[in-house]
């Protein structure tokens, strides 16, 4: 990170609030700088995507009142000079750690016409099971970034720490 520039960075509680004003200055971060149309959306897009998923894959509250207990995160954006990185971390149940590896790692080694084709599959096949989403954010976050990484650390018995890794 040492000849990168960090533009933004949110540790904690992950609310809608907190995405749009974070998404907000995001935006604004790209008219101020005259940033690329498709390179901003390709960005904003897997920014918005890496915030959704500290939010679904996140410890939640055991019993209502809901709390913003668990769902905490960090997320990080920066600038390379040329692209853009994004970084984002949280922790996970043992259980949904297991589902992302089982995610994962296929799409980590697919190249962009396998991605396209892997992205075809699932749209027809619709969400699985234990998908939290439509099941297709991840394909389309490694379809959009030049490079797309993440990492599973256990820190306990009980949980993990997720953290995803994307150039645009």
């Amino acid at each position: 990170m040492k000849n990168e520039r960090l533009l933004f960075c949110y540790r904690g509680a992950i609310t809608q609030a907190i995405m749009e004003n974070a998404g907000e200055t995001l935006k604004a971060h790209f008219e101020l700088t005259h940033t690329q149309t498709a390179r901003a959306m390709r960005t904003f897009s897997a920014f918005v995507e890496l915030m959704q998923n500290i939010e679904r894959y996140s410890p939640e509250s055991a019993e209502p009142p809901v709390t913003l207990e668990g769902k905490n995160g960090i997320v990080a954006v920066g600038h390379t000079g040329k692209d853009y990185f994004l970084y984002s971390g949280n922790t996970v149940s043992q259980e949904k750690s297991t589902l992302l590896q089982e995610k994962l790692s296929p799409i980590k080694g697919m190249d962009a016409a396998e991605l396209k084709a892997f992205y075809k599959t699932k749209r027809r096949e619709g969400p699985d099971e234990h998908s939290l989403g439509a099941g297709l954010g991840f394909i389309e976050l490694a379809r959009n970034c030049q490079t797309f990484d993440f990492d599973l650390q256990a820190q306990d018995n009980e949980t993990t720490f997720f953290s995803i890794r994307v150039l645009v």
